[in-house]
């Protein structure tokens, strides 16, 4: 095998990780000209086929080395998970990137798992440039991207490998101020004026000042609002006033509910029964056509084609389905004023098969929800 490198990010990270690793791969650094020269897309690696998607590669690194179960995740989770973030940080602008860093490193060492992964690689060498741009006062805005970076480098092995990054030494402004010594001083209070004193008119007794209000909570992440569950479909009949339109009765371990779903043109009915399905269970409820529907099966969508959203067969009705990171405290109804569900619409999608929230998997308790056949798309 050989490698097909040139010098920006995507093949910094990947000639980073064969030397982390340790996969050892042959690696030919090309200059910008030859590339565009010989029309490649770097990078590339040339094994028994060319294999030029970085993800693919960096996979292919993983488990030449025998690291995959590290570097890669050694769950279906992890996986999902360091696959997002590869997207994300390929996807992203640099500026972007780093603001999206900085939310999601709050309460996190590493990307991926309580590890480093190829995900945090990707990442550092796309943005480590960027940050060495800013100037030192900019760049404490991002304390936690900084804190991350540094600890990166900081690792047996990749210290040597990552391009460095030196986090801003701010200058106090009494380093260079020679201070005086504080002498304290007794004062003479003045004496008090009885006959003035006497000839004033007595003065209202001061109000107390009023208690200041706390300032009110920060609201949660909209998902926190949102109830999805997986579901079992037990009936599915045609609509009797839309032909469009398929009633179903969900089983969703401790009750079950009627749903109607404009799938009609997209699944099979004999597929869609006995199947299990993600439910978003706290609309609230109302009728379609003459028929109550008391929740919505969610589907992926790309292009033309709509797909149910598919929970892991081992999973059970009412299995609740949540996004690491986010605390459920979902109301029975979502008030329709406040457009929970709405908000978070703009941030759910199919990201490499798996159904994510802002980049990261919804999960039940047997692992991802996924998509059969789209690799990407919008979830509704």
């Amino acid at each position: 095998m050989e490698l097909l490198l040139d010098n920006k990010p995507p093949s910094k990270a990947v000639k980073i990780l064969n030397s982390y690793s340790r996969a050892n791969i042959k690696a030919v650094e090309l200059n910008q000209q030859t590339v565009e020269l010989l029309k490649l897309k770097v990078p590339l690696l040339s094994s028994d086929n060319l294999i030029q998607y970085p993800m693919s590669i960096f996979s292919t690194l993983a488990s030449v080395s025998g690291t995959e179960s590290i570097l890669y995740g050694a769950t279906p989770t992890e996986r999902a998970q360091t696959s997002s973030w590869v997207e994300i940080s390929n996807e992203l602008s640099e500026p972007e990137l780093v603001a999206f860093l900085e939310s999601k490193l709050l309460t996190r060492t590493f990307l991926v798992s309580n590890h480093i992964t190829l995900a945090d690689i990707i990442a550092y060498v796309k943005v480590q440039k960027y940050l060495l741009k800013l100037f030192p006062n900019e760049r404490l805005k991002f304390v936690c991207v900084m804190r991350w970076m540094t600890h990166l480098q900081s690792l047996p092995g990749l210290s040597e490998l990552l391009p460095k990054f030196t986090v801003p030494q701010v200058e106090s402004k009494f380093d260079k101020t020679e201070l005086t010594p504080y002498t304290p001083q007794l004062v003479e209070p003045p004496k008090k004026d009885l006959k003035e004193e006497s000839k004033q008119p007595n003065k209202a007794k001061k109000k107390p000042p009023k208690k200041q209000q706390a300032p009110p909570a920060e609201e949660a992440d909209p998902m926190a609002y949102i109830d999805i569950r997986v579901g079992y479909v037990e009936e599915v009949w045609r609509h009797p006033q839309a032909d469009k339109l398929f009633c179903e009765t969900i089983n969703l371990g401790d009750e079950k509910r009627n749903v109607v779903s404009g799938l009609v043109d997209h699944v099979a009915q004999e597929d869609f029964k006995g199947s299990l399905v993600v439910v978003l269970c706290n609309l609230k409820k109302g009728k379609i056509r003459g028929v109550v529907s008391e929740a919505m099966v969610l589907a992926g969508k790309h292009s033309d084609k709509v797909e149910l959203l598919r929970p892991p067969a081992e999973c059970q009705p009412g299995d609740k389905i949540t996004v690491e990171g986010i605390k459920p405290n979902p109301p029975k109804v979502l008030p329709e004023k406040k457009k929970y569900w709405e908000t978070v619409t703009k941030e759910l999608g199919i990201v490499k098969g798996v159904a994510c929230y802002k980049g990261t998997p919804l999960l039940t308790p047997k692992g991802p929800v996924s998509s059969s056949s789209l690799e990407q798309g919008t979830i509704s």
